[in-house]
């Protein structure tokens, strides 16, 4: 007869044991927080908007700039001025705009996931969102309407450009609204474009940020730019370099012109002058792929120039490919104009040979993106 050893039915109790210990104590940790709730939050403490837009009933706070929403007493205070919670209009959503990083739009929290009064509630939600968007936001507060909170990188940056073009007069503010993202309140955007007066300090600041802004865009579209046209010629580039690679290496095998460069047959070295040429040709071919290669690279934020010279013009690429074409064609030349000589010749063969290696550490790079 045949029975459970002890041995193993001690290692099998002490693994129900572990299993039922595991279980409780997991389940103990889950009861300390109700569904849907998270550690509890300091949404009282003072917000610095250094960096924020703050406007209140068409008058724009410059920074320093504090505000306190004081949660227990209902209250919101800004710069030591006090404002009940009734003082805004909280029974709708703050107007947020649209998520930047989701392309959906901002909810509010469930009623029913903060402990507390309506009051609480709003204005627990109010101070995350003010937390949450601090950097470069727009907020914009007039007694009985809801508040706007606009993210900088969209809405906001709208906003702020027509706020300028006001101070500024150089472009139709109003034209410029009626053009921004269809996520802003015009209604409430034109009220204060209508009641506010740039100063030379927000027209610095507003104008220091839109700047920014701007480089930042064009250098993320730059980026896809070259993404995108990266993908649409690395399969056709990829296919003409290998040939060419092949068939340099192949040349560069059957003309070694360190054998010839000291023979005193003349067909041999009538021949190495003839390779010489060749290797010209495919030496400026490989040029032309590199230069197409590392300009996309560059462009798409895949790669580092090293090169001392070459990182100094990386980000001029109008240079960069005058000053690459100038070069090569002044080598190819000088080296084409010496090829009678035996020294040229051995400093063609080793020119190409770089070259096509280059172009192969090329092709191994790019093969693991098509």
């Amino acid at each position: 007869m045949t029975g459970i050893e002890p041995r193993n039915a001690v290692r099998f109790a002490r693994l129900l044991i572990a299993l039922l210990l595991g279980g409780l104590l997991s389940g103990g940790v889950h009861a300390q927080y109700p569904p849907h709730w998270s550690e509890p939050e300091d949404l009282e403490e003072p917000i610095n908007t250094e960096r924020m837009f703050v406007f209140v009933d068409g008058i724009y706070l410059a920074p320093p700039c504090q505000i306190e929403v004081a949660i227990e007493d209902a209250k919101i205070v800004i710069n030591e001025q006090t404002y009940g919670a009734d003082s805004f209009d909280f029974t709708t959503d703050t107007r947020m705009g649209s998520d930047p990083l989701h392309g959906g739009h901002y909810h509010s929290m469930e009623m029913h996931r903060i402990p507390g009064g309506k009051s609480e509630v709003v204005l627990r939600q109010f101070s995350r969102q003010l937390r949450a968007r601090m950097y470069g936001a727009v907020l914009v507060l007039y007694s009985g309407e809801t508040p706007m909170l606009l993210n900088s990188l969209r809405e906001g940056h709208d906003l702020l450009k027509a706020l300028i073009a006001k101070g500024t007069g150089h472009q139709d503010a109003t034209a410029m609204l009626e053009l921004a993202s269809d996520d802003l309140d015009l209604e409430l955007c034109n009220r204060l474009l209508a009641d506010f007066e740039p100063t030379p300090d927000f027209i610095r600041r507003a104008s220091e940020l839109v700047e920014k802004q701007a480089m930042v865009e064009e250098a993320n579209n730059r980026k896809a730019a070259a993404l995108i046209l990266g993908q649409q010629i690395s399969y056709p580039l990829s296919i003409f370099a290998m040939i060419v690679v092949v068939f340099a290496f192949g040349h560069l095998i059957s003309n070694p012109q360190q054998l010839a460069a000291n023979h005193e047959d003349p067909r041999v070295v009538a021949n190495a002058k003839k390779a010489t040429i060749a290797s010209l040709a495919i030496l400026a071919l490989l040029s032309l792929v590199d230069l197409i290669w590392t300009l996309i690279a560059h462009e798409s934020g895949t790669m580092r120039e090293l090169n001392p010279l070459g990182s100094g013009l990386i980000d001029r690429p109008a240079q960069l490919v005058l000053f690459k074409i100038t070069l090569t064609t002044l080598s190819i030349g000088l080296l084409y104009w010496l090829h009678e000589l035996p020294l040229a010749r051995r400093a063609t063969w080793w020119c190409c040979l770089v070259l096509t290696l280059l172009t192969a550490r090329w092709l191994t790079f790019n093969s693991m993106f098509l």
